[in-house]
C-alpha cells in the first residue's frame, strides 16, 4: 500500500540471500520486490538494472571469477575454476548443515545422509533463484524418496517452499512504464 501511494514501482532487498522477483498489483498498479541473492552465496550473483526514458530491466548475473583469474594470470585452480568450486563449497556446507539438523531424527545415517544430499543439491538453485531448471527432476533423488517415507516438519514445509519458487520469475525482469 504505501508503495502504490508514494508511486514507488520497485523495492530492492537482499537480506534474505536468495534471488527473487515477486510482483503484487495494488489498485490496478503493477509493483514489484526484486531480492538480489547475497554475493557470497553459489552462483555468487548481482544485479543489473538497466533504465532507459519508461523500463527498467533488472538481470541477475554471475560474477566471473574464472575469467578474471585467467586474465590475471593467477594459477589457483579454485579461482580458475571458480564456480565450480564455489557450487561444491555451497554444496558442502548445506550438507553439513542439513545432515547435523537430523541428529535427533530417529532413522538410519543412509536415509539421514540422502535427505541432507537433497537439500544440499536444491540449496545453490533456490538461493540463485534457479529451481525451474531442477525441480521436474527431484522425485527421483534419493533424497527425495527418503523424506517422503521420513518427513519431518521442517524439512517438508522447506522442500515445499523451494518448489514454490519454480514457476516464479527470479533472474531477469523487464518492467515498462515506469515514468506513468
Amino acid at each position: 500500500q504505501l508503495m502504490a501511494k508514494y508511486g514507488s514501482l520497485v523495492n530492492f532487498s537482499g537480506h534474505i540471500h536468495a534471488q527473487s522477483i515477486v510482483k503484487n498489483e495494488v489498485d490496478t498498479v503493477s509493483l514489484f520486490d526484486i531480492t538480489t541473492e547475497s554475493l557470497v552465496v553459489a552462483e555468487n550473483n548481482y544485479g543489473v538494472v538497466t533504465i532507459s526514458d519508461s523500463n527498467l530491466v533488472y538481470e541477475a548475473k554471475s560474477l566471473d571469477v574464472d575469467g578474471w583469474a585467467k586474465k590475471q594470470g593467477i594459477t589457483d585452480e579454485n579461482l580458475l575454476n571458480f564456480h565450480q568450486y564455489a557450487w561444491q563449497h555451497y554444496y558442502d556446507m548445506s550438507y553439513n548443515l542439513f545432515l547435523g539438523n537430523y541428529d535427533n531424527l530417529e532413522v538410519n545415517q543412509k536415509v539421514k545422509e540422502d535427505i541432507a544430499s537433497l537439500f544440499a543439491y536444491l540449496n545453490p538453485y533456490y538461493f540463485s533463484g534457479r529451481m525451474d531448471e531442477v525441480a521436474s527432476q527431484i522425485t527421483e533423488h534419493p533424497g527425495y524418496v527418503a523424506l517422503q517415507k521420513n518427513s519431518d516438519v521442517f524439512s517438508t514445509n522447506y522442500l515445499e517452499s523451494m518448489l514454490a519458487e519454480r514457476d516464479c520469475l527470479q533472474r531477469k525482469i523487464e518492467i515498462t512504464d515506469i515514468r506513468k
